[in-house]
């Protein structure tokens, strides 16, 4: 859909890109968000894969545009599966932030009597570097610089993008 709300054409369709690796199995979740790489070629698009019914996968991937290629970056397996509502971000330390908005931890599985959201800060190498949690549903969760104008976070390794990989250097 368009700004105006009509129906458009999508510009391209399964099979026109041709994965360099592959995502591994289980269903497809959705896109949680999309970030664009400066150079305005690339793009960085972030996923939560569903692999139905016990566990979600955080997965990583760079999609480039032009040669219609992707790359897959980074999968985990999440301690979770995320029924419905969540988040993927990238933050600037270049680690990567899943946020699954509603789950049952006790089943593995979405229950209208218990439900629970968790987010997990996971490295570049699949390691899961932090994770916080409340008992709720909770729709997006983002992580801030800061709530506050002004102050300045500068991850500790001085890390402000993703790497760009060889086979793509101009």
């Amino acid at each position: 859909m368009d700004k105006a709300g009509k129906r458009v054409k999508p510009r391209s369709k399964p099979g026109d890109y041709k994965l360099l690796k592959e995502l591994g199995s289980g269903n497809f979740g959705s896109v949680h968000l999309a970030q664009r790489i400066s150079d305005g070629r690339e793009s960085n698009t972030l996923v939560i894969k569903h692999t139905q019914p016990r566990h979600s996968n955080g997965v990583k991937a760079l999609i480039n545009e032009d040669r219609q290629e992707a790359i897959l970056l980074m999968r985990k397996e999440l301690p979770t599966f995320c029924f419905a509502l969540g988040t993927s971000q990238v933050l600037a330390n270049g680690n990567t932030w899943y946020h699954c908005g509603t789950h049952d931890s006790a089943f593995g599985i979405h229950s209208l009597t218990h439900a629970h959201s968790t987010g997990y800060e996971v490295s570049p190498a699949g390691d899961i570097v932090h994770s916080m949690g409340f008992d709720g549903e909770s729709y997006r969760a983002f992580r801030l610089k800061s709530l506050y104008g002004g102050v300045e976070y500068m991850p500790v390794d001085g890390t402000t993008s993703l790497p760009i990989p060889d086979a793509w250097a101009v």
